[in-house]
């Protein structure tokens, strides 16, 4: 398991490398979005021990959608879903056992998701060995 120094300097290393990308618009679909700030950043991951690294405007306040149903995942684990995003800009991922990160910016892909957010966890779980699907057996 990494030590708090490398989650430090993965979440510090992404936000850095993405806080200028210019990709993606704001979603317009709720007038809120749509005037929202596309310049507004944060990433926040919480360790298994409860230590935080939040970067960026990771305490602005925005509406999280239906990335709240990864929270089903405090239920020991068992639902099979690691990752939601809020298709406004926001984007929650578990690693189980190890660390939960979310991350928020406005701009969206065509899809409806945070460019920034997406590359970001994608960056960071990369960063720390956790992406599930990058298994590597002995």
């Amino acid at each position: 398991m990494p030590h708090t120094k490398q989650f430090q300097a993965a979440v510090d290393a992404a936000h850095k490398k993405f806080r200028a990308l210019k990709k993606g618009r704001n979603a317009d679909c709720i007038p809120a979005l749509a005037k929202m700030d596309p310049e507004l950043f944060g990433i926040a991951l919480e360790m298994v021990d409860g230590k935080t690294e939040e970067r960026g405007d990771a305490g602005s306040r925005f509406t999280i959608q239906s990335i709240s149903k990864v929270f089903t995942l405090a239920n020991g684990g068992k639902n099979p879903v690691t990752g939601k995003s809020g298709v406004r800009g926001g984007i929650i991922a578990v690693a189980p056992g190890r660390f939960g990160i979310a991350a928020f910016s406005p701009p969206v892909d065509h899809t409806g998701n945070s460019v920034r957010a997406q590359k970001a966890i994608e960056y960071i779980a990369t960063a720390l060995c956790a992406n599930p699907y990058n298994a590597h057996p002995q």
